[in-house]
């Protein structure tokens, strides 16, 4: 029996609608998360599953947009990368 490839386009989508759920899941708990989300607590959303490298993509992209922000505090050891979300203010109408 042979095995059937998925047409590129199909895989590109995929990967597409997999980075926006992942968007969507770091943005839900970024702001529900007073403290911020330190990248260990992110993968942790995903119980480890999902590869730093893609993580990585998407904060990028969330932080593009100016969703969400980084700031880096120093420890004794190595330093953290929090993550935040940036809270819209709602316009004065």
């Amino acid at each position: 029996m042979r095995s059937r490839q998925q047409p590129p386009e199909y895989i590109r989508l995929r990967r597409i609608v997999i980075r926006e759920s992942m968007a969507n899941r770091i943005m839900e708990a970024l702001r529900d998360s007073h403290q911020g989300l330190t990248r260990t607590e992110i993968s942790a959303l995903f119980n480890r599953y999902r590869p730093a490298s893609e993580i990585v993509q998407v904060l990028v992209s969330l932080h593009k947009r100016d969703l969400i922000r980084c700031e880096i505090q120093k420890t004794k050891g190595r330093s953290v990368e929090r993550w935040f979300s940036v809270r819209q203010e709602a316009a004065p109408e």
